[in-house]
């Protein structure tokens, strides 16, 4: 805690797999985690899923985060990589009760400076 007002975040358990197939032209990569184990929260809650098809400049991500869907794309050229993407969580305890839908954009350099 920060201060007097603050809560503490606790630490919990997570646990998770992933995996990529390397298919010439398209990379394929699988990855699943639950986290929160220990929580009293809904199962649906503690799972995510996703999965990455990559080709040589564009890559698509698809997944489910807190039982909502996820998707956003990629695009890698020459010395930047852009990637956009939107997912959902819940803000309340219970899930579809109060989902809020959030967006995240990225651009990486690829120079070292």
């Amino acid at each position: 805690a920060f201060s007097s007002a603050a809560s503490p975040q606790q630490g919990n358990w997570s646990a998770g797999l992933g995996v990529k197939y390397d298919a010439g032209l398209m990379d394929l990569s699988f990855a699943y985690d639950f986290r929160n184990i220990l929580a009293p929260l809904d199962w649906r809650a503690k799972n995510h899923v996703g999965m990455e098809v990559g080709f040589p400049i564009v890559d698509l991500f698809v997944g489910i985060n807190q039982a909502y869907l996820t998707y956003g794309v990629g695009v890698d050229v020459w010395v930047f990589k852009v990637e956009a993407v939107s997912y959902a969580e819940e803000l309340s305890a219970q899930l579809f009760q109060d989902p809020n839908r959030r967006y995240m954009a990225r651009i990486e350099s690829k120079i070292g400076f």
